[in-house]
């Protein structure tokens, strides 16, 4: 066991420095690349995301109890690294995107062309069935992807009603597809999904219901909770 607990310590190490070579690039850096470059550093970043990951899990389960959580402290570390990094490509990425938008500015004699189209990232979108504390990430990710984005309201309340279920999507049922309702609807689910106190509660819950049959397991879940919850109180 101590041989491999050795030998996944040493390939984490190998990753991490990867990890830190990558986001050596910063703001300036990116926008000299091209558009290919990006995307190939995006790609390289979500793998080397990933498999830190699973070696940090695997290095868990060897680790002696009381040197725990100091590595799990050191692997959030990198994880935000990461999450910065991704961040900054994909925000290079869709001001490129947006900056190569055709104008579509009204000549005298002409028709207003019809809106283009923006292409979003290439990610699926979460669903969101009501589960208070799987709200945080699901907004995080839709607010990234589409809120932010240069999409219309209509077509971004389009886009939200396709992800609801349950009873979220109930909570804004018959509310139609125009531009001022995206706004309610957005802050109805807020209201209901999305206050501060009530995801701590549902967190903290979804803590204490957690099973330890599966140690990976429990551990991946229980610190996912663990950050919402650090992320909810602002530490």
């Amino acid at each position: 066991m101590a041989n491999e607990l050795k030998l996944l310590v040493k390939s984490r190490s190998t990753i991490r420095a990867r990890l830190t070579n990558l986001v050596k690039s910063d703001s300036d850096a990116l926008k000299k690349m091209s558009d290919v470059e990006l995307r190939s550093k995006l790609r390289i970043a979500f793998t080397i995301q990933k498999k830190l990951s699973d070696f940090d899990s695997k290095v868990m389960l060897l680790l002696p109890e009381d040197k725990v959580d100091a590595d799990v402290e050191k692997a959030e570390e990198y994880s935000e690294k990461a999450d910065g990094f991704i961040t900054e490509v994909e925000m290079e990425i869709e001001n490129r995107e947006t900056k190569t938008k055709p104008d579509q500015r009204e000549t005298p004699g002409s028709r207003t062309l019809p809106s283009a189209k923006v292409k979003l990232p290439k990610c699926n979108l979460p669903n969101f069935s009501g589960k208070v504390h799987e709200w945080g990430q699901f907004w995080g990710l839709f607010s990234e992807t589409v809120d932010k984005s240069a999409l219309s309201d209509i077509e971004k309340f389009n886009y939200l009603s396709g992800c609801l279920k349950g009873a979220a999507k109930e909570a804004i049922a018959g509310l139609w597809p125009t531009e001022e309702n995206y706004k309610l609807a957005v802050e109805l689910l807020k209201q209901r999904f999305g206050r501060v106190q009530l995801q701590i509660e549902a967190h903290t819950e979804e803590l204490l219901k957690l099973s330890c049959k599966d140690l990976r397991v429990y551990y991946d879940q229980c610190m996912a909770h663990i950050r919402a919850l650090k992320s909810l109180q602002g530490d």
